[in-house]
């Protein structure tokens, strides 16, 4: 079981512009805008995958919630570009809406 969760472990892989779990399998895919000042870039979340054999475990809250605290650490705006993130994930997630943007960083 310990192998499994490791495996679920979720690891940032800038040179990818994913967030994912350690085995690779599930992620999600960002493009890092630059904003015009320093500061006011934002993070552009495009997609989220979980494969068939990982749902239902959690894992996709798990990705969105680094990516949201990678943004925080970071001082960038999120742009909510995958559906999951815009629908499921900020609502049931509301303490996060303070750090979306609705229109990418120019």
């Amino acid at each position: 079981m310990a192998a499994a969760e490791d495996a679920n472990e979720i690891v940032f892989e800038p040179l990818s512009s994913r967030f994912q779990t350690k085995d690779g399998e599930a992620y999600i895919q960002y493009e890092l805008k630059d904003g015009e000042q320093e500061g006011k870039g934002a993070l552009d979340l495009k997609s989220t995958f979980v494969p068939p054999t990982k749902r239902g475990l959690g894992i996709a809250p798990k990705l969105a919630e680094a990516a949201f605290s990678y943004a925080k650490e970071q001082g960038l705006t999120v742009i909510p570009t995958c559906s999951f993130i815009s629908g499921s994930f900020l609502s049931k997630n509301p303490h996060w809406k303070e750090f979306v943007t609705a229109a990418p960083v120019v």
